[in-house]
């Protein structure tokens, strides 16, 4: 009786030391879906309107200066754009990461749960 025990008991110890295999390879078979391949952030295509004129009374200096004036405007947009598809990102990173800490609490959970099976069934047979 008590070799059936033991080795019930070694049975479950083993079978918790592989359910991280277990849950590994169940994992990703089924996951609900293939993580998303790495963004190409894509690059920012503004070009910046460089020197200014030495005459700044020149009809020159107000050509660059509505040339700065859309460069600032394609940095806004390239910023915005890039911005919200950043925010987009971190929000599916926290829900991935929600799911992963709750696959470990259910883990951590189960294996509690079996360990303290394994010590109830131990000393109810030893008191046998």
């Amino acid at each position: 009786m008590n070799t059936t025990i033991r080795t019930s008991a070694c049975l479950l110890a083993a079978l918790a030391a592989a359910a991280p295999f277990a849950v590994g390879a169940q994992g990703a078979q089924g996951a609900q879906g293939a993580a998303p391949a790495s963004a190409e952030i894509p690059a920012m295509t503004c070009t910046s309107p460089g020197s200014p004129p030495l005459d700044r009374a020149s009809p020159e200096m107000t050509r660059f200066s509505k040339r700065v004036d859309e460069y600032k405007v394609c940095v806004n947009a390239y910023s915005s754009s890039t911005g919200a598809k950043a925010n987009e990102y971190a929000a599916q990173s926290r829900a991935w990461s929600d799911a992963a800490n709750k696959a470990i609490d259910d883990y951590n959970s189960y294996v509690t749960k079996l360990n303290e099976s394994t010590k109830t069934t131990k000393s109810g047979a030893e008191k046998n």
